[in-house]
């Protein structure tokens, strides 16, 4: 390959990088509303015991006990969360920073950061990460969830 035909690779390779960055940016921004979750938790609170919470689409509010989960993104950046009781009441909230790293969302609360695989197809979005779900000290569950484009 010469010079010219390396930096037209590298050209193609950036452009198709940055296609599906803007892409995610341009995708997220909204309210998404959860519709199914599966966390595999390793070593559930430090023992040695792995547990599964699985939420079956449609399930939610059966097995969760709350509201599915409304979490909005705006364009400038951030996000806020908020929990709902059966009966409607708001019961908590959180909120924070998104940002697209690489092909990749970051989210931002209180210092910590929690890195997703985010698919959008249509108006659903599939989010998978590892995290420390039972907050044990250790990132090393791994959550796969389903959520559904409201606004």
């Amino acid at each position: 390959m010469n010079h010219k035909n390396i930096t037209i690779f590298l050209f193609i390779i950036l452009l198709g990088s940055c296609h599906e960055h803007s892409m995610l940016e341009y995708q997220l921004p909204g309210t998404w509303k959860n519709r199914s979750m599966n966390v595999k938790i390793q070593s559930a609170n430090n023992t040695k015991q792995d547990n599964t919470l699985d939420v079956p689409d449609g399930q939610w509010e059966a097995i969760m006990k709350i509201r599915p989960i409304e979490t909005t993104y705006k364009k400038d950046g951030t996000f806020s969360s908020v929990y709902k009781n059966l009966k409607d009441s708001v019961i908590n909230t959180s909120s924070g920073e998104w940002r697209i790293v690489e092909d990749q969302l970051m989210l931002i609360t209180s210092g910590d950061s929690t890195t997703y695989d985010v698919k959008i197809e249509d108006k659903v979005a599939t989010f998978k990460a590892t995290l420390d779900w039972d907050q044990d000290g250790k990132k090393d569950d791994v959550y796969l969830g389903m959520q559904e484009k409201v606004k």
